[in-house]
């Protein structure tokens, strides 16, 4: 099973902060390995991109309840996080 969450719109640095937290929680707390998708960097830009998606490689080798409760923690996450401009995005299980 692999997971794909990717931010839809939009995307504006605060989305992008929140994203890189969302992929640090999951990479520490889970210990899965991850990528990170980002949009081109401009030139004379300092930031390598803004970040608009989070690639989970795999989630074999841990049950379909783990799966499940990563999946829901990642989306109560994203809900929950607040705020008037909060970005629509997608999560994709394969």
């Amino acid at each position: 099973m692999k997971a794909y969450i990717k931010l839809e719109g939009d995307v504006t640095a605060e989305d992008s902060f929140y994203l890189k937290e969302l992929a640090n929680l999951i990479e520490k707390e889970c210990d899965l390995s991850l990528e990170i998708e980002k949009t081109e960097s401009q030139p004379g830009v300092k930031d390598s991109g803004l970040a608009i998606a989070i690639a989970i490689a795999s989630l074999a080798g841990r049950s379909y309840s783990s799966n499940f409760n990563l999946c829901c923690a990642i989306l109560q996450r994203l809900l929950l996080r607040g705020g008037q401009n909060q970005s629509k995005f997608c999560l994709l299980l394969t």
